[in-house]
């Protein structure tokens, strides 16, 4: 029979192998290293977001027939949202950074031909210019 710090143990455990199987996906290694705590959409993964904790980053997948919606910081349901499959690619593109079409609040770096998606800090836009995150006062947004 368990002991209540048994039942206790066992119970943490099993939370913690819960979570730890929430998402397929895995976080890019410094993806949080310097955002604000707070949720972020996956920048390979639509179905998932990022929460960012004191530089450490938990991926959680949104339910079923949802996708991350990061302007309302929730899952939305997909018919309420363009599609994810992003139309920039860096096929072709020499390795470096590239405003993203159709916001400015993220930006993609292209790295031996592999797209990655990267998130400006809060209150920044990129600027395509410079090729870096600056105020978004700074940097007007189309």
């Amino acid at each position: 029979m368990f002991t209540s710090k048994a039942f206790v143990i066992a119970c943490c455990l099993y939370t913690l192998g819960s979570l730890m199987t929430v998402s397929g996906t895995p976080a890019p290694g410094s993806f949080c290293s310097m955002k604000a705590n707070g949720d972020y959409r996956h920048p390979m993964d639509c179905y998932e977001h990022i929460k960012c904790s004191n530089g450490i980053a938990h991926v959680f997948d949104c339910p079923a027939s949802t996708l991350w919606d990061d302007s309302k910081k929730r899952c939305e349901n997909t018919s309420d949202l363009p599609s994810c499959n992003s139309p920039f690619t860096c096929v072709g593109r020499a390795d470096g950074s590239y405003a993203n079409p159709t916001e400015c609040t993220s930006y993609y770096v292209c790295d031996e031909q592999i797209t990655h998606l990267m998130q400006c800090p809060a209150t920044t836009h990129y600027d395509p210019t410079m090729k870096v995150c600056d105020h978004a006062v700074n940097v007007p947004c189309p």
